[in-house]
């Protein structure tokens, strides 16, 4: 081939070490002759002066073209100077920096990407969606820069995570599943495993210009933080708990235990919530089993009173009430039973208990048999129920009354979403 002699190269190239961009930069510097410098000479088909954007260095091969431009030379019509600047790139970010909450863990990366289709340095097909490609098909006004992203713009690898069983109670929080109750963490272990945490989804994302060959992105990805338990009182705990009612009944009537504190002042009865996290478009019907299947709100935690008392003086005692965010003290196994009027006869049954209420079914009494005491008085008679959504459940063990937890209160709640994916936050509250 002949050699072009409207164009030569001056002096040997500069070459810089470690730019921001990439591992090395290469400078060439050319003087031309004045009719090169022509419009239609700097795209020539034949021979461009203006060579496409990522073509290698014909001695650094490994170096590719980012950016070219022509200055004039002072007082001479005849002559030009042309500047190239080739770039040794990195495949991967040169950037990298992360921010973690309580929730959420997000890690942004910034990459050098080539203006073109080449496949480990630029876009790849992806070119063809580029918006600045004149030649682009596959770009709409609804595209974004996650549709034409270059394959080099990966998540990082996906963290493994791991059930907090720490929840600081005596006992093991339990879920009820079916009627049964389980070990919340080993139905989480065995049930709902890992597989989904730990996943990044894509987040906030830029592209700019750096220079007529090159993008720069910055690519945020976000995933979920380390599953963990809460305290939370009613007098400034450290959380966003709700605050619980324990309603505890008996021949005394019905009392109220408010949450946090107990007559002396000291904390008693404390909420702590286990939260963790799933990945994916919709909540698996194994985790939408243990919260109710709610989704966005808390579940409900209710206790309801409807019941009439006939005391055999003639009295009538009258209870209907409803206790929002109210767990029931389920303080015995078995049916209700009260002290009878005669205290040589023990006690007698009140009440049936059935799955999460107790229906008043018994009677009527006379005086002088087992007639139960309700507030120091004999009963004739009585009906109605007490029912609940949640309550404190106690089992017999060994003849040992041993307490063990069901959950009071659920959440579900999207906290970041991508295209139909979600990080779901789940939150489980227990009280003991």
């Amino acid at each position: 081939m002949a050699k072009d002699l409207t164009i030569r190269e001056l002096n040997r190239p500069q070459v810089s070490r470690e730019s921001q961009l990439g591992f090395q930069k290469v400078t060439r510097k050319y003087v031309v002759q004045g009719e090169r410098v022509r419009s239609s000479e700097l795209t020539s088909e034949t021979d461009p002066l203006f060579l496409a954007v990522g073509t290698p260095d014909t001695e650094y091969t490994d170096h590719f073209l980012v950016n070219q431009q022509i200055t004039p030379a002072t007082g001479d019509m005849d002559r030009a100077y042309l500047t190239r600047d080739f770039i040794q790139l990195r495949s991967q970010f040169f950037s990298e920096s992360s921010n973690e909450s309580n929730d959420l863990v997000r890690v942004n990366r910034q990459y050098a990407v080539l203006r073109s289709d080449n496949a480990t340095f630029g876009y790849g097909s992806n070119w063809a969606k580029h918006p600045n490609n004149p030649a682009a098909t596959g770009y709409t006004a609804a595209s974004t820069p996650w549709d034409y992203a270059p394959a080099m713009v990966t998540s990082p690898n996906q963290v493994t995570y791991s059930y907090s069983n720490d929840s600081g109670f005596a006992d093991s929080p339990q879920v009820s599943i079916d009627g049964a109750e389980i070990n919340l963490f080993e139905y989480l272990q065995a049930e709902v495993g890992v597989g989904s945490m730990g996943n990044w989804l894509p987040g906030k994302v830029s592209v700019t210009q750096s220079m007529p060959g090159l993008d720069i992105w910055s690519a945020e990805w976000i995933t979920h933080a380390t599953p963990y338990w809460t305290l939370g009182t009613a007098k400034g705990g450290s959380s966003k708990s709700i605050p619980i009612t324990v309603v505890h009944f008996d021949h005394n009537g019905i009392k109220l235990e408010q949450f946090g504190t107990n007559s002396s002042g000291s904390f008693n009865t404390v909420a702590r919530t286990n939260v963790f996290f799933h990945v994916g478009d919709n909540i698996p019907d194994n985790l939408a089993v243990i919260t109710s299947g709610g989704d966005s709100s808390f579940a409900s935690s209710i206790v309801q009173a409807d019941f009439t008392i006939l005391t055999t003086e003639g009295r009538s005692i009258s209870y209907k009430k409803e206790f929002k965010n109210a767990v029931f003290n389920v303080n015995y196994s078995g049916p209700l039973e009260w002290p009878t009027y005669d205290p040589n006869l023990g006690e007698e049954t009140v009440g049936t208990k059935n799955y999460e209420e107790i229906i008043f079914d018994r009677g009527p009494w006379t005086i002088s048999g087992r007639a139960p005491v309700f507030q120091g008085q004999a009963v004739a008679r009585l009906g109605g129920r007490i029912s609940w959504t949640k309550g404190h459940r106690y089992r017999q063990i060994l003849g040992n009354t041993s307490q063990f937890f069901g959950s009071i209160a659920t959440k579900i709640t999207p906290i970041f979403s991508h295209r139909g994916n979600k990080i779901w936050k789940i939150e489980i509250t227990y009280v003991g």
